[in-house]
């Protein structure tokens, strides 16, 4: 029952042998220019980006100190009644002194 049929493998074809006659060092100027790469043929790094096992690429973005009064935020509430309270009081004061400086003809404005 547990008798396998006897399987004899023959080479078909020609077969070689291959094998080095001489072995003679290369001149050293000569093996320096023939290894030698271009600056161009290496790839540039890339700073900040590194790439995962699955292809996924992550980068890290840097970014200045942002100046919040430039940028357009959202406000909510009594903190931009509180600003705006705050810009109309300057407008005012501004009015003030241009009125003080222009002359007592007219009067201020409020």
């Amino acid at each position: 029952q547990g008798e396998r049929a006897r399987v004899e493998l023959q080479e078909v074809g020609p077969s070689f042998d291959i094998g080095l006659d001489r072995v003679k060092e290369p001149d050293r100027d000569m093996w320096k220019k023939a290894i030698k790469t271009p600056k161009g043929a290496k790839p540039k790094k890339v700073k900040n980006i590194k790439t995962d096992s699955l292809g996924k690429t992550n980068a890290t973005i840097h970014l200045g100190k942002q100046d919040f009064d430039q940028i357009h935020t959202v406000h909510h509430g009594k903190a931009k009644e509180k600003k705006l309270q705050a810009d109309l009081e300057q407008a005012r004061k501004k009015r003030r002194r241009v009125a003080a400086v222009g002359g007592g003809d007219k009067p201020a404005a409020e």
